[in-house]
């Protein structure tokens, strides 16, 4: 078994730091179609928010040395534009937010606007103004508040795993320190 195929099998473990292991080992692959292949599901896949926003960020900085990463998730995700998690749901584009905040990539969020997206309340609307405000923004620090809010990641849990991964990725500071702040301004 190959090197790239081990790191996939690790993200279906059920030990998050596993995954989380996983998520950073791929990053390192950024030409291989089955690491790139692999995050881009872990971003729908993955249950916890947090280990989801890892993988767009590892997507993202696999973005920096292979620019065709950025068009493989666009492609990949390109249906779920605007169907923005209302109610408490998870939902990958959410997580590409950030992933394209990140990255670069403005256009992403240029085709939904928030008129056009239902919303059971006054506070969802807003957020859902602000999150398509920063896709097109590329606004690292407003993608992250939004993250944190949609996704529920204000907790301490949250901010730990963040901070596990700060670690294993210290390249990634400047992304991962926007989340931990956001994170770190709720109980």
């Amino acid at each position: 078994m190959d090197e790239v195929a081990r790191l996939a099998r690790a993200l279906v473990d059920e030990d998050e730091t596993v995954r989380l292991r996983g998520i950073t080992a791929l990053a390192r692959y950024p030409r291989h179609p089955t690491a790139v292949a692999e995050l881009m599901e872990s971003l729908k896949n993955d249950l916890l928010g947090e280990l989801s926003i890892v993988a767009a960020i590892a997507l993202a900085d696999m973005a920096r040395v292979n620019p065709r990463v950025t068009d493989a998730v666009a492609a990949r995700y390109r249906a779920t534009v605007g169907s923005v998690a209302l109610y408490g749901g998870y939902d990958p584009t959410l997580r590409l937010t950030y992933f394209f905040a990140i990255s670069g990539n403005r256009d992403w969020f240029r085709e939904p606007r928030p008129a056009d997206l239902r919303a059971g309340t006054a506070e969802y609307r807003t957020h859902i103004a602000r999150y398509l405000a920063a896709g097109r923004d590329a606004d690292v620090g407003a993608a992250a508040r939004s993250m944190v809010w949609f996704e529920a990641l204000d907790t301490a849990g949250n901010r730990r795993m963040f901070t596990a991964a700060r670690k294993l990725l210290p390249g990634w500071n400047a992304w991962f320190r926007p989340l931990t702040r956001a994170t770190s301004r709720h109980p």
